[in-house]
């Protein structure tokens, strides 16, 4: 989570999202100070307004990602050589994936939450597929000077081929989630 005193707005930092390149070029802006008072870097919008009274009027967003894109920067995350979950001789499929996730082999983490579960009606919502416009959104509704959003990982947002079954589980999984995707503004 960053807030920003001088341009009062807060970025609700959804995991998978791209919120690590957002929150890099956000940090650097005057008045940018992460989130603290026993908030997690993914705390939820309800959250920091509770944490920080002063914030509860300020300009509130996230980015909302397309479900099936998200579970697919999910996905390549845990199957990074770092998380291999205890598979050194091969990556799971996307349906032995989604088994693990049910029982529990994948311990619960907050990637694995819907994005619903950040963002409250008062949070402005902006598309991933539009990251490169984000800069230019803030500024004219924040005032906020000129930046840019590195993206850390271009090769990650590649689609992923899914199965009908996979596809889905998605849609129940994160069936909030479609819902915000008809609250856009952009």
């Amino acid at each position: 989570m960053i807030l920003n005193a001088t341009h009062q707005f807060a970025f609700v930092e959804i995991p998978k999202n791209a919120s690590s390149s957002i929150h890099t070029a956000l940090r650097d802006l005057t008045g940018s100070i992460k989130a603290r008072r026993g908030l997690d870097r993914h705390a939820t919008a309800h959250e920091t307004r509770a944490a920080y009274p002063e914030s509860r009027d300020w300009f509130y967003f996230a980015v909302i990602r397309e479900p099936s894109d998200r579970f697919g920067a999910m996905y390549r995350h845990d199957m990074s050589p770092k998380r291999s979950w205890g598979r050194s001789d091969a990556v799971m499929t996307a349906a032995e994936y989604i088994r693990a996730l049910d029982r529990d082999i994948i311990p619960p983490d907050v990637i694995h939450r819907p994005q619903a579960a950040f963002v409250d009606p008062g949070v402005h919502l902006f598309p991933f597929e539009m990251l490169q416009d984000l800069p230019r959104w803030l500024s004219q509704c924040c005032g906020t000077p000129n930046w840019t959003v590195p993206h850390e990982h271009p090769g990650h947002q590649r689609p992923m081929k899914l199965t009908r079954a996979v596809e889905l589980w998605i849609q129940d999984r994160y069936s909030p989630d479609y819902t915000l995707r008809d609250q856009m503004e952009w």
